[in-house]
């Protein structure tokens, strides 16, 4: 129904520019450079500019609200129709994908099995001990 999410969500296939690691990327903030490539260079930071050009940036490019930058890998992604959808279904609290069932594969189980229905506990009189003793 759903086709392969796990191939389409993974993200091996794409290349890895920054060889980096699971550091925490603030680490390189002092440096020159923010890691290194598969051949040891220095990655140089990518000039973002300052709040001006980020403001002349949106006015100019119609692709500014769903653009996002990438720190490992030092770029920006341009984000699709389809994965703005899954971000506002995320944030509302639905599951990314409209057709999603959650209930699908559950079934009730059936008992067979007849339950007693009458009094659970013997009454408090077949305890004590009867007037004529």
């Amino acid at each position: 129904m759903w086709g392969n999410l796990a191939a389409e969500s993974d993200s091996e296939d794409e290349p890895l520019l920054s060889r980096v690691g699971d550091i925490p990327l603030e680490w390189y903030d002092s440096e020159d450079h923010m890691g290194y490539d598969i051949y040891g260079n220095p990655i140089k930071h990518l000039d973002r500019g300052d709040g001006i050009d980020a403001f002349l940036r949106r006015a100019d490019d119609p692709n500014a609200m769903r653009t996002i930058f990438d720190p490992l890998n030092n770029c920006n992604i341009i984000l699709t129709d389809e994965e703005l959808n899954m971000i506002h279904r995320l944030r509302h609290g639905k599951f990314p994908h409209k057709n999603f069932n959650p209930d699908e594969d559950y079934s009730a189980p059936i008992t067979v099995r007849v339950e007693k229905l009458g009094r659970l506990y013997d009454s408090k009189k077949r305890f004590m001990p009867s007037t004529s003793e």
